[in-house]
């Protein structure tokens, strides 16, 4: 609460708090506990939720979508999820939204694309980022006959985040849209979790 005016002005939670948050356990409420997370149920998750926003709305936003993101950490090969979640204070973010094109190449996929609503990705370490995905042009379909879509996982290092969020409301939330750009991302850091 001390801090929402420097929150709001930032456009984004300020790095150091993120990084007290982690610290604190915020962020691996929903994260398996053979992977050193806490597997809390939903229900004091919520109330987590509600008294993080009755201190600063954007900071509750944005550890709810840090929280949400980790969902995707079991539906990982387990060696790739510990290396994802390597320590207590990890936090991973992004958009579930298949915005992103992952075309097959001899290493896994070929990432390129741009993702609006990208709350708290300014502080992960990891992000998520959903794509369809192609082979020679032409969309891979499950068995059913349905296009391919599932999140990629790539270090923030690999991401370029776009000065895009000017808004009135959740200000702090630095909900920026981010671009990859012909990243390559193995078939290991493609979540099988389809939200």
């Amino acid at each position: 609460r001390t801090r929402a005016d420097e929150i709001e002005k930032a456009r984004q939670v300020p790095a150091d708090l993120a990084l007290s948050l982690a610290e604190q356990g915020f962020y691996r409420m929903w994260v398996p506990e053979r992977m050193g997370g806490l597997e809390m149920p939903l229900a004091p998750s919520l109330n987590v939720f509600e008294i993080l926003a009755e201190g600063d709305a954007s900071v509750a936003w944005c550890v709810a979508i840090g929280v949400s993101s980790t969902l995707a950490l079991p539906h990982l090969p387990e060696s790739t999820a510990r290396t994802v979640f390597d320590r207590p204070n990890r936090i991973v973010a992004g958009v579930y939204a298949p915005k992103g094109h992952a075309e097959a190449c001899p290493d896994g996929f070929r990432v390129s694309g741009r993702w609006p609503f990208g709350s708290g990705t300014q502080n992960a370490d990891w992000i998520l980022a959903g794509c369809r995905f192609f082979r020679d042009g032409e969309p891979i379909v499950d068995k059913r006959g349905n296009p391919r879509t599932n999140m990629v996982v790539v270090p923030a290092d690999q991401v370029e985040f776009l000065d895009t969020w000017n808004v009135t409301g959740l200000r702090g939330t630095g909900s920026t849209d981010f671009k990859l750009q012909d990243v390559t991302v193995s078939e290991a850091f493609i979540s099988a979790w389809n939200p």
